[in-house]
């Protein structure tokens, strides 16, 4: 039985129909090619995580907790997936960059941008995960994942998140998660999984 209740708004629903839908971008792993085993990239980190699927918030709907700081758990047993961010979230000089680990090799992971976050921070059920963000929800791009590892904007991608996500000249706080395929967990009928969410203050 699940122990929290399912969110299907519309942006939700857009969400899970663009992510069945999405075919894979650029080549796999785009932008990766620094990173190896579980080392991150050298850039500062900005920003801070929220929304875990550690049992520190709202419940994974099939007991698929992940490690402390993930997503929930999926199918590979990874422990969740890892977002978070670095680089400067400044408009007039924009350098972030979104990161993934702990996704199924070589899946589709899309990246998205909320002006909100869902029930302060806690999530609700989506997929085999947790709904974070919410409106109104950006679909900032998608990215092939890499031996579980994705980056974005990838290598060679044109645009900015700050371009991309629409961030206004004053600035201001805006959330972000990645959606992923991944095979469904018995009886949930639901082929994606989410990470955390990931906070940035934008400055102007």
């Amino acid at each position: 039985m699940m122990s929290a209740k399912r969110i299907w708004t519309a942006s939700a629903v857009v969400l899970l129909a663009s992510l069945a839908s999405s075919q894979a971008g650029p080549a796999a792993g785009g932008g990766l090619s620094h990173m190896s085993g579980k080392s991150k990239p050298t850039v500062p980190v900005t920003g801070h995580p929220l929304c875990f699927g550690d049992g520190t918030g709202t419940a994974c709907p099939f007991r698929n907790m992940g490690d402390p700081g993930r997503g929930c758990d999926n199918s590979l047993g990874t422990g969740g997936a890892l977002l978070w961010a670095r680089g400067a979230a400044n408009v007039d000089n924009d350098s972030l960059r979104l990161f993934v680990q702990g996704v199924p090799h070589d899946t589709l992971v899309m990246y998205v941008q909320g002006s909100l976050s869902v029930d302060e921070g806690m999530g609700r059920v989506f997929g085999d995960g947790l709904m974070c963000v919410s409106g109104p929800i950006v679909k900032l791009g998608s990215a092939s994942a890499w031996q579980g590892r994705s980056a974005f904007p990838p290598d060679g991608r044109k645009g900015s998140i700050g371009d991309l996500g629409g961030i206004p000249a004053r600035g201001g706080t805006r959330y972000y998660q990645a959606f992923y395929r991944d095979h469904p967990f018995v009886a949930s009928g639901a082929v994606f999984n989410s990470t955390n969410a990931w906070s940035e203050v934008w400055m102007p």
